[in-house]
C-alpha cells in the first residue's frame, strides 16, 4: 500500500485534479484492506 500513498503524494505535489484521484484511489483500497 505504500506506493499508492506515494502516486497519492506524486499528484498532491503535481496537481490538485491528480490529488484528488489518487486520495480516492488511495481510500478506496485502504477500506477495501
Amino acid at each position: 500500500m505504500g506506493s499508492l500513498k506515494l502516486v497519492g503524494f506524486v499528484g498532491f505535489a503535481g496537481e490538485n485534479e491528480r490529488f484528488c484521484v489518487g486520495t480516492a484511489m488511495e481510500l478506496a483500497l485502504w477500506v477495501d484492506s
